[in-house]
């Protein structure tokens, strides 16, 4: 698994999951609504790649 690879995207991932999140707080106009899904976004990406990376190793772990 190339880890520098890995990194690049998953900081992209996360920062345009903030870019989508705060697209969406600016365009709702029930701005607390809007904060709990923008925070919610970023955190299920972040979750969900964590999740990714666990079943990878796992894997990887079974051929060693």
């Amino acid at each position: 698994m190339n880890f520098n690879k890995f990194f690049r995207d998953f900081g992209i991932g996360c920062l345009a999951s903030v870019i989508a999140g705060i697209f969406i707080y600016e365009v709702s106009t029930q701005k607390e609504k809007a904060f709990i899904i923008a925070l919610g976004l970023s955190a299920l990406y972040f979750f969900v790649v964590l999740f990714i990376v666990w079943i990878i190793s796992l894997f990887s772990n079974k051929k060693n």
